[in-house]
């Protein structure tokens, strides 16, 4: 749990940052990082989507996710099923272990 919560830390803050040329502030250092053009605001109307439905395994986290962005940005964005793509968001899914990422590995898209 605490990766997780060090994870969406880094979604939070990070962002902005990821079209920079100079290098990322990441701990633990990702095995590979593709930077690319475009950016994503947190936004009053963005939400937190979770695969699997609302009450499923990632309902904790999400709710983690949100307290955090309360904390750093004064609102709380709504949490939705992954389905709702009608607003702006960030989606969070489990993903196997698979190879390169293992165990603990994690994608940051934006």
């Amino acid at each position: 749990m605490r990766l997780v919560s060090l994870w969406i830390m880094w979604c939070i803050a990070a962002t902005p940052l990821l079209a920079q040329t100079q290098p990322l502030p990441l701990i633990p250092w990702p095995t590979h990082v593709e930077q690319d053009t475009g950016r994503f605001v947190f936004g009053r109307g963005t939400v937190i989507r979770l695969e699997g439905g609302v009450r499923g395994e990632l309902d904790a986290i999400g709710r983690q996710a949100s307290d955090l962005i309360v904390e750093e940005l004064g609102w709380r964005p709504r949490i939705r099923p992954a389905t709702d793509t009608a607003r702006a968001g960030l989606t969070l899914a489990l993903i196997p272990a698979t190879p390169p990422l293992g165990a603990e590995g994690y994608r940051h898209v934006v």
